[in-house]
């Protein structure tokens, strides 16, 4: 067995104390890439928590926006509902009023006579009447306005009671309306449109 010399062990000695050293520092180095491994895990998930939570949140804004959005669609419609209601009550009441008033209000013989009595003319009006839809009622209301009836009252009577469509709310609302004018105009009208609308219903 080789004699180990007291320089040599304090030589070994150093070296030995070396590789501990060392290897507490690699030991100490591995724990402190752990702790930065273990803080980069919890940062990202704090970072991804705090995602979700905006999202979260944006998610949230974005319901309670279309919720609001909705409600005041609704709003509207019901406010745009009511306000034609109303306007549709003061129409009829003003109407209701005009045929209450109508004989003292009714156009002069002359008036009539400066109108187009052509037959004709007349004659496609009625027809007109028959084949009515609900988006007819200003051009009615504009040839009725034109043309001189007088001598057709019960053709246009039985036009409106028996031919016209009068199926829709529209339809009715034209038919009234045309009928209101005539009936303003025209002494007789209501004389033919009675009978008319009792041997059509």
């Amino acid at each position: 067995m080789r004699y180990i010399s007291k320089k040599e062990k304090e030589q070994l000695q150093r070296e030995e104390e070396e590789r501990q050293r060392k290897a507490r520092e690699e030991e100490l180095e591995r724990e402190r890439e752990r702790q930065r491994q273990e803080e980069e895990k919890l940062r990202l998930q704090r970072e991804q928590e705090e995602r979700e939570r905006l999202e979260k949140e944006r998610l949230e804004r974005e319901r309670q926006l279309r919720e609001a959005e909705e409600q005041l669609r609704r709003q509207k419609e019901w406010e745009e509902e009511q306000r034609k209601k109303r306007a549709e009550l003061e129409t009829r009441r003003q109407l209701r009023t005009a045929n209450l008033n109508a004989e003292s209000r009714r156009p002069s013989e002359q008036h009539l006579r400066s109108l187009d009595s052509n037959m004709k003319k007349n004659t496609a009006f009625i027809k007109k009447i028959a084949r009515m839809s609900g988006d007819d009622g200003e051009s009615l209301l504009r040839d009725a306005q034109a043309l001189n009836q007088s001598k057709y009252m019960e053709d246009i009577a039985n036009a409106l009671a028996r031919d016209a469509p009068l199926k829709t709310a529209a339809e009715l609302d034209v038919a009234v309306k045309l009928s209101s004018y005539l009936h303003q105009t025209y002494a007789d009208y209501a004389e033919h449109l009675i009978p008319a609308l009792l041997k059509a219903y």
